[in-house]
């Protein structure tokens, strides 16, 4: 089974992004590390993903 992480954050800042991405992989939940990430910029894109993994 593919593990994904999806952030539907429609107004993008990197600094938050990778203040994120450094608090799963390192700190909280290392087994995440290994999940794919999905940044979706707009509503659209979200449902594409939505209806990819459904």
């Amino acid at each position: 089974m593919k593990r994904c992480l999806v952030f539907a954050y429609f107004k993008p800042n990197r600094y938050s992004f990778n203040a994120l991405l450094g608090a799963v992989e390192e700190n909280f939940f290392p087994e995440l590390a290994q999940c794919e990430f999905y940044f979706p910029r707009t509503k659209e894109a979200l449902l594409s993903l939505i209806k990819e993994f459904s």
